[in-house]
């Protein structure tokens, strides 16, 4: 995929998005490409090297991998942060990176940095099947899991909204 800069954004953007370090790893395919659709997929593949994405599109994709490496370092305690897993099953090897495991109450967590209008109708689709792929990955590798989570830390979010509509803004 060639990345494109229509927005002139400055160098040093532009150089954190050309350089994202995501990797599934040594693996055919990742959680995220499990659960996307076939089709899409396929054709990304069939493609990549025509596709383009402007720089100014990943913006908040780099702000997520900011806050990860944030809740990375900030991993205390009786808890496994950022860690891949593998799975080999069915002739295929997938892969997938958990945001925190903490492994004393089997709570596995997914950190989702997204809009407020991301989760006002719920927990996405493809967050359940993500969370489910992930647990399936680490008792695959012989710990418990009794909880999962998806914490989404909204990026937009504004206390004066709250307050103004708790019907349907969330709290």
């Amino acid at each position: 995929m060639r990345l494109t800069n229509h927005a002139n954004l400055p160098a040093p953007i532009v150089a954190a998005i050309a350089n994202d370090p995501y990797s599934r790893g040594e693996a055919d395919i990742s959680v995220t490409g499990l659960i996307a659709p076939a089709r899409q997929q396929a054709l990304m593949h069939q493609h990549w090297d025509e596709l383009t994405e402007d720089v100014a599109d990943r913006i908040w994709s780099l702000v997520g991998q900011i806050g990860h490496g944030i809740l990375e370092r900030a991993n205390v305690g009786a808890g496994i942060a950022e860690r891949r897993l593998f799975l080999d099953a069915c002739g295929w090897r997938l892969s997938g990176a958990t945001d925190h495991l903490e492994y004393v109450d089997g709570t596995l967590t997914d950190w989702k940095f997204v809009s407020t209008w991301t989760i006002r109708d719920g927990v996405k689709e493809e967050w359940i099947a993500q969370t489910n792929l992930y647990a399936l990955l680490w008792r695959a590798h012989g710990y418990t899991i009794n909880r999962l989570q998806v914490l989404a830390i909204l990026r937009d979010w504004r206390k004066n909204e709250a307050l103004r509509n708790p019907e349907w803004y969330p709290p």
